[in-house]
């Protein structure tokens, strides 16, 4: 898949053309000089569009300036990119973007003395051409360092470009999005700056749920050509189904801004706005259901705290009879029993005390 690196919304910076990069990025390699190219090379994979040609190239003039690593680096990131069909007299025995990186990948292993890894780049760049049904063929009058031809030349048959966009169409119209998006991807392939086909290609994406690629293509949209209202559309669309609304919004109402008879734009307004409104009345719904369980929690804790005084209550009841019974009864005898007894004491007393003094007074 392509991979759009180095993109920076929040600054403003202007780029050249990537034909007049191109054009003396040529220049140089015509004359040899890949130290002088490589530095336009570097310019090339700065853009914030980009594409996997700049970086085979830049591989190609490091493996010419012996800097194997950095030829390996450049043709790691050259796989990064979607596998598109190249002209087979670009780099003998490759029909594909990724056989031509894996070649020059292999070359470098073999310069660093990595012969394992060599011989494994070269198997998968074997893989590859024979998936295509096609045979692998050695190395001829040209070799892997040779420069790159089709980057001295131009963006590519956008004729042909066109009339693969236009098979996208028809797939994309019955629904065949997969279909479609290879044919998208094979007229990026040849003109790598149509603004029409990475919005096409967002659209297929978009179908197919692969929202962080759409968003890559959306990008290339609004950086290729900041007058077309599409680009922001489509950042808005993907914003939307992302559930961020405010940057849907924003999106939309640029899109109107740049076209403002522009139906599709205002359509997705509209439906923006309704499910702005769904979305408030659910999380109003769900603030009252979470405010209602709060109540029903407070209930049920002062109904639980009611419980326990009642049964504090009955307790202290409890104590306190026990305690009363205590002050009339000490081991089952009662104060009227103790009061009784010490009466019939005291009475037996004073008998004793008058029979004495009868005796005594009859002696």
């Amino acid at each position: 898949m392509w991979k759009f690196l180095g993109f920076d919304e929040g600054k403003e910076q202007v780029f050249r053309e990537p034909q007049e990069i191109l054009a003396d990025a040529s220049a140089k390699l015509e004359s040899n000089d890949y130290e002088a190219a490589l530095k336009f090379f570097d310019e090339l994979c700065s853009l914030p569009v980009q594409s996997a040609l700049p970086f085979l190239s830049r591989a190609t003039c490091h493996l010419q300036l012996k800097n194997f690593e950095k030829a390996i680096v450049d043709c790691k990131q050259v796989l990064q990119f979607l596998n598109t069909d190249i002209d087979p007299k670009i780099a003998e025995g490759c029909t594909t973007l990724h056989s031509a990186a894996l070649l020059r990948m292999s070359s470098a292993h073999k310069e660093l003395g990595q012969m394992e890894e060599a011989k494994s780049a070269l198997i998968r760049k074997d893989a590859i051409e024979a998936k295509k049904g096609m045979k692998s063929s050695k190395n001829g009058g040209k070799n892997e360092n040779d420069s790159d031809d089709f980057l001295m030349q131009n963006t590519g048959d956008s004729k042909k470009a066109e009339a693969l966009r236009l098979e996208g169409n028809e797939l994309y119209r019955k629904a065949k999005y997969k279909e479609a998006l290879e044919k998208y991807r094979m007229g990026l392939g040849i003109d790598i700056y149509s603004e029409k086909l990475h919005s096409n290609s967002c659209l297929c994406l978009i179908q197919l749920g692969d929202l962080d690629m759409a968003q890559k293509h959306a990008l290339q949209v609004t950086s290729l050509n900041d007058k077309w209202a599409k680009g922001p559309y489509l950042l808005g669309k993907i914003a939307m189904i992302r559930e961020n609304y405010s940057e849907a919004e924003s999106q939309f109402n640029k899109s109107l801004l740049l076209d403002e008879n522009n139906n599709t734009a205002k359509n997705a307004l509209a439906e923006l706005n309704m499910k702005k409104k769904s979305s408030a009345e659910s999380n109003s719904s769900n603030l009252r259901n979470r405010k209602s369980q709060k109540n029903s929690n407070s209930k049920s804790t002062e109904n639980k705290g009611s419980l326990k005084q009642s049964s504090i209550t009955g307790n202290s009841s409890i104590l306190q009879s026990i305690d009363q019974h205590n002050d009339e009864s000490y081991f089952g005898i009662s104060k009227t029993d103790i009061k009784n007894g010490t009466l019939e004491i005291f009475a037996s007393l004073i008998g004793i005390g008058l029979t004495w003094l009868a005796t005594k007074n009859f002696k």
